[in-house]
């Protein structure tokens, strides 16, 4: 009798400390998507333009004031707090050509103007470099500046909603949403589990 009474002793005490793991597991979890999310309000004035061929001695701020140009946005040097090319830097790769040029990321004065920049880019989709620096044109892409965390949500979203067959997969605010159809609920992803959660299958 004593022993039985120790193994449902025992049980209890793993059950207990699985539940604890449990509420601990969920306190993180949510700590980490507030702490993303203040991130991610940092970033609020920012943009990412990929497609910009990287050269040496490139003057980026006056790349960005003709990409503003280009697009019927008024931007001068006053206008950008900061500009700089992220990520590691290309190396030279077999046949002498490069790998994919870092993306140049930009921190305007105004989110007001940063969202103007945004729109533009989305009508006049399909501009390219020309007139912006030398070389063959090439299609630049103007994005929001998204934390790490949030673009790897972003990443999986897409493929998801692409396997899945939803319509809208995009990012506002800093903020990413999915949509089935024209029509149907927008949904926003702030996780993995959200991800797990609308679009079914557990994401690995």
């Amino acid at each position: 009798m004593e022993r039985k009474h120790n193994l449902i002793g025992e049980r209890l005490a793993v059950r207990g400390v699985r539940e604890e793991n449990v509420n601990l597991n969920g306190i993180i979890s949510q700590l980490q998507t507030q702490l993303n999310d203040r991130e991610q309000e940092c970033f609020l004035c920012d943009v990412e333009i990929s497609g910009l061929e990287e050269r040496s001695g490139e003057n980026l701020i006056n790349m960005v004031s003709l990409i503003g140009k280009k697009l019927g946005v008024d931007l001068d040097d006053r206008d950008v707090v900061s500009v700089e090319r992220s990520g590691p830097r290309p190396s030279a790769v077999e046949g002498g050509s490069q790998q994919r040029s870092r993306v140049v990321t930009v921190r305007l004065t105004r989110r007001a103007l940063r969202d103007e920049l945004l729109r533009a880019a989305r009508v006049r989709r399909g501009a390219d470099t020309s007139g912006i620096n030398s070389g063959t044109p090439r299609r630049f892409y103007i994005n929001e500046r998204l934390t790490r965390l949030n673009k790897q949500l972003f990443y999986k979203a897409r493929e998801e909603g692409r396997r899945k067959g939803w319509r809208y997969v995009w990012t506002s605010g800093g903020r990413i949403y999915i949509r089935r159809g024209a029509g149907t609920p927008a949904y926003r992803i702030r996780s993995d589990m959200d991800i797990e959660k609308f679009f079914g299958d557990a994401i690995v």
